[in-house]
């Protein structure tokens, strides 16, 4: 009887939430769709359809492809890099060293910072004459290393990129920690009786149980990659530049080249690029689930 009650408030709660998501996300992203299939200023009443005229345009777009070339680049770096520190960071603290507060506050400390915050400390470091990277360069006697960090493609991506990972590091470590917590103590003992050394653990057990939190945590990084703009643009001081993203590139067609249209095709293009690859990671990495 309880339960049946119970079941009646679901809907009233629910619909406050439903309908904010409707007004602000679905009706939205429906908007996008028609919007990508005219030719709409943003900036007039006139909106001429034109099919998919825009599409065809972006798949022609050098800038779009750039842009696109960098997403991979920054999904690529960015997994190469965050999934091993934050795992052998999270494998560190659940042992609870003597300096965990410590290594705790490094880590977890840069997420706490807002991503403007974030991204005018890394544009700092990065300034090509009084930036802390050049300066400590010409410091230690290598001031032939010096260079605008920003400003050549080669040096800005990975420049970026380490922000990014510096930034989103202690996500993903508190992730992976929680996923250790979970495992029985008990499943590490037995493969001690059993002969299993820490690396061979860590590869035989820690690993295979963790393989869900890996995975939510592989769409989470490809959903950031695609879909990064704010780092980049206070960084970059939202000039169009070598580091050209979707949704840099996107701002400045929407809102700087009064094309509204377009831009829309670019952000149909992004949510199409979202969902695939978020399906894609989930059937190459699904295996059967491990219970215990």
């Amino acid at each position: 009887m309880l339960q049946r009650e119970l079941r009646k408030l679901i809907l009233p709660l629910l619909l406050p939430g439903l309908l904010l998501h409707l007004v602000f996300f679905a009706l939205p992203v429906l908007n996008a769709f028609y919007y990508s299939l005219t030719s709409w200023s943003g900036i007039t009443l006139e909106k001429e359809f034109i099919g998919l005229d825009n599409f065809a345009r972006a798949f022609g777009d050098r800038t779009l492809q750039t842009a696109l070339a960098n997403i991979l680049f920054f999904g690529i770096f960015g997994f190469v890099l965050v999934f091993p520190l934050s795992l052998l960071f999270a494998v560190v603290l659940e042992e609870n060293p003597p300096f965990a507060r410590l290594l705790k506050f490094v880590i977890f400390a840069p997420t706490l910072l807002s991503v403007v915050v974030t991204a005018v400390l890394w544009g700092s470091i990065y300034n090509p004459v009084i930036g802390l990277l050049n300066e400590t360069l010409r410091a230690i006697g290598l001031e032939e290393w010096t260079q605008p960090w920003l400003g050549r493609r080669g040096a800005a991506l990975p420049a970026i990129g380490i922000a990014m990972v510096w930034q989103g590091l202690g996500t993903y470590v508190i992730l992976f920690l929680a996923g250790l917590q979970k495992i029985p103590r008990s499943f590490y003992e037995a493969a001690q009786l059993d002969g299993a050394d820490a690396w061979q653990q860590f590869w035989l057990v820690k690993l295979p149980l963790l393989w869900d939190v890996v995975q939510i945590l592989v769409v989470l990084w490809v959903i950031n990659a695609v879909q990064a703009f704010a780092l980049i643009f206070v960084i970059t001081r939202g000039y169009p530049n070598v580091t050209e993203v979707l949704g840099t590139y996107l701002y400045w067609a929407g809102f700087q080249g009064q094309s509204i249209g377009y831009a829309s095709a670019m952000g149909v293009i992004m949510f199409a690029l979202v969902l695939g690859l978020s399906l894609l990671v989930n059937r190459l990495m699904r295996r059967e689930a491990i219970e215990y």
